[in-house]
């Protein structure tokens, strides 16, 4: 798939090639901001949030996912703005879930 950048329910997206979570194996396709900033490509250290399962995870750096290291989950967990948004992010998930069962 090509790259590229649009805009979607206020956030900014970036699509590129597939990978898969690291949790439930669902194939993402696009890194997405919920700030609805336009993002550029992720780098290594990024984090995500799968769509289909809310798991956590990092990109790393060639167009792949890891999990995250030791000092990651601290340095994330000390920063409560970060651990809001993705906790903001995980409710979402579970709220569209729900709709669709």
């Amino acid at each position: 798939m090509s790259e590229d950048f649009t805009t979607k329910h206020g956030g900014a997206t970036h699509h590129m090639q597939s990978c898969r979570c690291l949790n439930c194996g669902h194939s993402l396709n696009a890194a997405s901001s919920t700030s609805g900033k336009p993002i550029e490509r992720p780098k290594d250290g990024d984090i995500t949030v799968c769509i289909k399962c809310g798991a956590v995870m990092a990109y790393d750096g060639v167009r792949g996912l890891r999990g995250l290291s030791d000092a990651e989950i601290h340095e994330l967990m000390a920063d409560t703005e970060k651990m809001d948004e993705i906790a903001h992010t995980v409710q979402a998930i579970r709220v569209i879930q729900a709709q669709q069962n």
